[in-house]
């Protein structure tokens, strides 16, 4: 195996994929814009969002939020990355033997799917340096905007969550589990 078999992650987005202006609204806590961020509720409201989106993730198994992953390896060879929802290649980098960091730019990208790419290099390879993670590829997977039941679901989960935070117990709504059904990735 020239590439690592997993990627590695490198960064989550902190762009939030639901506003909090938008979750406040849901949750009818009626307030301006403005005064969000002065908001007593605003920090509660915040957490329990981002673990809605991550209660979302697990159910559909794949990325809502957008993340940078990077495979290593040490030889240019067809790369197939496997990750849903595949958006773009950020960079291929190499390694000299001098340890100098340099872009390869001879590659194409081909999608096979919604989840499938490959990475086909070409041209003059150049030396590398002899090291697992000589050659690194950067891709982002994740949504910039979101389909709305999707979206819809994850608001319905943060409901649940904020009317239940007492109690400590999250059930999962059934309104948002239909909604997210269709989308959800299995493993085999």
């Amino acid at each position: 195996v020239m590439f690592s078999k997993l990627p590695i992650l490198i960064e989550t987005s902190t762009e939030p994929i639901i506003s909090l202006a938008d979750a406040f609204r849901f949750l009818r806590i009626y307030t301006s814009v403005e005064d969000i961020e002065t908001h007593p509720e605003k920090e509660t409201v915040q957490l329990l969002l981002n673990a809605a989106i991550s209660a979302a993730e697990t159910v559909l198994n794949f990325d809502i939020r957008i993340r940078t992953w990077e495979y290593a390896g040490y030889d240019f060879e067809t790369l197939l990355i496997q990750k849903f929802p595949f958006r773009n290649i950020l960079s291929v980098m190499y390694t000299t033997p001098e340890d100098v960091e340099v872009e390869f730019e001879s590659y194409e990208v081909i999608r096979l799917s919604n989840d499938t790419a490959k990475i086909v290099f070409s041209g003059d390879f150049p030396e590398v340096k002899e090291a697992s993670n000589a050659i690194r590829v950067q891709f982002e997977t994740g949504f910039v905007i979101l389909p709305n039941d999707i979206n819809l679901a994850i608001l319905l989960i943060l409901s649940k969550y904020y009317d239940d935070r007492s109690n400590g117990k999250h059930s999962f709504p059934s309104a948002a589990e239909n909604l997210l059904r269709p989308h959800r990735k299995r493993n085999f």
